[in-house]
């Protein structure tokens, strides 16, 4: 790795080419071969400004004469085959598990520089992260005199460790979190510039919202309460304290206040100002009105039908002979 002091170094991925600090940065070694890791913060992933700032760079040391080789090692969401339009065919992790050549998994681009996308789905990319044979792939790479940018997802699991096997790093940050500690002195820093509005200022309104999560979900809390306390002062209140408490004093009054409609409307206090009993006392008189008309109906049938004949009931029902007798009068020879 190299000594020197970290370096920060604002990059604008739609600049004409690259700033004069990177283009020095590999002006004595271009005839070696060389392995530059670009670690990705998350934040500038997210924004979508990292894989662009990545094929930026391979772009622009390729206008500046040098034979790149650009690397997808964003293997659990990979980007870059996507920003050139290339298939995800065989790539990185074909080579690594598998032993394919690197000659074998890159293609050449239009612009000037080769690229070897992500590759063969894994189930833990992590573990290919850390493979031994990452090592012999990226001795390959340097043989072919290539300078090879690998591009590398910060904070995943054998990352941070795979970009020391290269021989720089450049850390891909925001410009909020550039100048941030934790960045090894020897290691580069690149980030959008203020004026990019497309990275910058989302970045800005994100962490933003992030440090303002808490007090929100606070005063919406607060809001919710003072809503209930409302809805139980327009129940409890008639009209004019009605819009007094809907609307509140301008200085905001006392928070505590809204607490004491809720206890009021509970317990005993609802009981007895017969918002619930009543409606079941109701429903249930009703109903026991209902069945007593019923069986009386029901009652007054089973007697009328005993006397008709109908039905025969022990006591009720009159005997056929008596029938018989009405139909003659007494005294009829």
């Amino acid at each position: 790795m190299s000594s020197d002091l970290q370096t920060v170094v604002p990059f604008d991925i739609d600049g004409e080419g690259l700033p004069e600090a990177l283009s020095a940065s590999v002006a004595d070694e271009a005839d070696a071969g060389l392995v530059l890791a670009l670690l990705a913060d998350p934040a500038t992933r997210e924004s979508g400004w990292a894989p662009q700032a990545a094929l930026a760079l391979a772009r622009g040391w390729s206008r500046a004469g040098r034979r790149v080789l650009l690397l997808d090692g964003n293997l659990a969401d990979p980007v870059l085959h996507a920003l050139l339009d290339e298939p995800n065919g065989e790539g990185v992790t074909d080579a690594v598990l598998y032993g394919v050549s690197p000659a074998r998994m890159v293609r050449s681009r239009e612009e000037g520089f080769l690229f070897a996308s992500a590759g063969t789905a894994v189930a833990d990319p992590s573990s290919v992260l850390r493979h031994p044979r990452w090592r012999s792939v990226l001795g390959a790479c340097r043989e072919s005199g290539a300078l090879v940018l690998l591009y590398l997802p910060a904070g995943t699991p054998g990352a941070d460790t795979l970009a020391g096997e290269g021989d720089r790093v450049f850390r891909l940050r925001s410009a909020l979190s550039a100048s941030a500690g934790g960045t090894p002195p020897d290691h580069w820093v690149l980030h959008p510039p203020r004026t990019d509005r497309t990275s910058v200022a989302a970045q800005e309104v994100r962490e933003a919202e992030v440090e303002a999560g808490p007090p929100a979900v606070e005063g919406a809390g607060s809001q919710a309460a003072a809503a209930v306390g409302g809805a139980t002062d327009r129940e409890g209140a008639d009209e004019a304290s009605t819009s007094t408490s809907t609307s509140g004093s301008p200085a905001g009054g006392d928070t505590a206040k809204p607490e004491a409609p809720v206890r009021e409307t509970t317990g005993a206090s609802a009981r007895s100002s017969g918002l619930e009993p009543r409606p079941v006392k109701r429903r249930i008189s009703v109903l026991a009105v209902v069945l007593l008309i019923l069986l009386l109906l029901l009652v007054g049938g089973i007697v009328a039908a005993a006397f008709l004949g109908l039905l025969e009931i022990p006591g009720i029902t009159p005997p056929a002979d008596a029938a018989l007798l009405s139909d003659h009068p007494v005294g009829s020879s």
